[in-house]
């Protein structure tokens, strides 16, 4: 419903996105003096929205995800990065990488920055998914990137097990 808060939430039971909506009612209690006003407590309950599963294979969507412009931004234990509709789950790009994408994305703009177990960042459009570009990092990436707000630093900065805090320049990686 129009208005109605949503949260998105991946499950690791079934490894799906669920977007759960969110609902407000108010229950009036017995005042616990007599002859006080009665008190309205404030409660919320869940309903299931859609839900999206992660592509082939049987992986997991992983915590955390990253939202902007009616989009989700979701990794996967099974490699993928993916976009999907806020309004109803249905897919607008993914990547498959070689390995679990376990930090989440950073977004900048119209880039989308990630680093992987398959020892690569990758730097991605981020409204087509399209791969911009991608650089060895020597190890796993163990973080989730930063990408400087300012374009005129561009700059991305990523940590790699045994290579430590890499900088890397936004445009060609």
């Amino acid at each position: 419903e129009k208005g109605t808060p949503v949260i998105f939430a991946p499950s690791f039971a079934d490894g799906r996105l669920w977007a759960l909506k969110i609902r407000k009612t108010v229950r009036e209690m017995q005042a616990s003096v007599h002859g006080d006003a009665r008190v309205k407590m404030p409660l919320y309950a869940t309903s299931r929205g859609w839900s999206r599963a992660a592509p082939r294979g049987g992986g997991h969507i992983l915590a955390p995800l990253s939202s902007a412009d009616g989009f989700i931004y979701a990794c996967t234990t099974n490699g993928y990065v993916m976009a999907v509709k806020d309004t109803d789950g249905r897919p607008a790009w993914r990547l498959q990488t070689q390995g679990p994408v376990e930090k989440g994305v950073c977004l900048n703009k119209d880039r989308l920055y990630c680093g992987c177990s398959d020892f690569k960042l990758y730097c991605l459009d981020r409204l087509s998914g399209e791969k911009l570009w991608e650089l060895p990092t020597g190890s796993e990436v163990t973080a989730r990137p930063l990408a400087d707000p300012d374009p005129r630093v561009g700059l991305v900065v990523s940590i790699s097990r045994g290579q430590g805090l890499l900088g890397v320049e936004t445009k060609k990686g």
